[in-house]
Parts: C-alpha cells; structure tokens; sequence
C-alpha cells in the first residue's frame, strides 16, 4: 500500500463517528492534523452519515472536543442531502413522518413540510433515533402500509462508541421495512454518490483532487471510489484490516490513526 501524503490532495472530507471521534472522545492525531490542515491552508470538511444532530449541534460537538476554527459550513451531514432531495422532489403540501432525531426534525421544518405523528403521512424520513418508541415504530408502519414512501439517511448497520459498536440507522430502519415489506425510496447518505457531490461541490474542488478518510468500507471508501475520490481506510471505527481480505471494496490507502498522515 502507497504512502499517503497530504500534499497529494487539495481536499481532504473526514468522517466523524471512528474517525474524528468515538462517542465523546477524540480519537489519536486529531487535534494535531486539524491545527496543520489550518496552518497549511488546506480545505477540508467532515461528511458523516448520522443524521441525528443538526449541523450546528455537531459544530458544537467538535468545539466541545477541543477543535478549533472550524465553521459550519465545514459540516455536512446526510440529514442536510435528504432535506435537499426533498426540496427537488416532494409536493409542498405533502405529510412527513419524521422517523429521526434533531438532525432530520430541523430539514424537514425548515423547508417549510407539514409534519405528522400519525399514519397519513405521505413520506416517512428515517433516521437515526435511539429514543424510538414502540408507538412511533407502528405509525410510520402504518403509514408505508397506506402507501407512505419511505426515504432514509443511511443503512449503516451499526454506530461506533465507547462501549463498542451499537446498532445503527440501518437497524432501526430494518424495524420497519421487514414488517412492511417495503424498502427504502431512497438512501442519501452514503455510499450514495449525491453526497459526495455536495461535499466536493461546497469545497470547490474535483473529485480526483479530493481524499476520503473514512472507517467503513461498505459506506465511505465505496462512495468515495464511486465518486471519483481518493480514500483512505482509518482502523479506528468499524472495519478492520482482516475485512480487506473478503472485501470487493479497497481503498487506495490504509491507516491505523491520524497520526499517521504525512
């Protein structure tokens, strides 16, 4: 595997959970690229599938953790490419189940939709939401059995934390589609290509002169070999280095942490 250095890209696009954090904790080499990429004048942005937390509560995260200069515009999120589908897509009168937490609540809101609790929604958007409770579940089935569209964030099967990993978006929005025997309308998180659009797009910058650095191979280094950018494949969140060997998706690089990068 080729060395990976920085002065290769004019873009670098980071995943959060297992690559910039794990729960509340910084991981390794973080603070130090971060205050380099600075120093170097580089153009960098974080793209994370969890469309829980509204951009600026994952702002506010990353200043909590102890990054500095960051903006809000250097946060994207899948629930900020959902909300944009849904601007280009859906009737403006049309009913929203929101199957989510902040993160989808304040797309959905700010765009103006009517949103329902109940099973006459037209769409259901679906995120990732560890407080779901049982009555929430069966109104959104209720709603896709009356023929609501369900539209996802992610599928990611499961979120990287201090204890370990947790179930993920993806299962929570299999409670869904295995009783209603429905699938997803569409998926914008990523590996979705769309995304990545938006984020090299907001950079400024082409996909080939951009890297990835993510910690899962079915999402961040799938989407970003689909989308013509460079990724690297960090071991500090859910894919591991034995996964390469049964893989059909490779990274053009590997890392054990940040520390790493040249």
């Amino acid at each position: 595997m080729k060395e990976l250095k920085l002065s290769n890209f004019k873009a670098i696009i980071f995943d959060l959970d297992g690559v910039i954090y794990r729960g509340e904790t910084l991981l390794p080499g973080v603070t130090e690229l971060i205050t380099r990429l600075h120093n170097e004048s580089k153009a960098f942005l974080f793209l994370t599938n969890n469309s829980a937390k509204t951009c600026q509560q994952v702002l506010d995260k990353l200043l909590r953790l102890g990054l500095e200069n960051i903006k809000l515009e250097q946060v994207l999120t899948s629930a900020v490419a959902l909300g944009l589908w849904l601007k280009d897509n859906v009737a403006a009168d049309s009913k929203i189940f929101v199957f989510g937490m902040d993160g989808l609540r304040h797309e959905v809101e700010s765009l103006g939709f009517q949103i329902t609790e109940e099973g006459d929604a037209d769409y259901v958007v679906a995120g990732f939401n560890p407080k779901i409770n049982y009555q929430q579940l069966s109104n959104a089935s209720l709603a896709l059995r009356n023929g609501a569209k369900l539209l996802a964030a992610n599928l990611d099967a499961s979120i990287p934390t201090e204890k370990g990993l947790l179930p993920g978006t993806g299962a929570l929005i299999a409670a869904l589609t295995h009783p209603t025997e429905t699938k997803p309308h569409v998926v914008m998180g990523k590996p979705a290509t769309g995304i990545y659009k938006l984020a090299t797009e907001r950079l400024g910058v082409a996909p080939e002169d951009t890297l990835m650095i993510g910690d899962r191979l079915d999402t961040d280094i799938a989407g970003a070999n689909n989308s013509g950018l460079k990724s690297g494949l960090i071991l500090t969140g859910v894919s591991i280095e034995e996964d390469l060997e049964f893989s059909m998706v490779k990274p053009d690089y590997i890392l054990s942490e940040l520390s790493e990068l040249k």
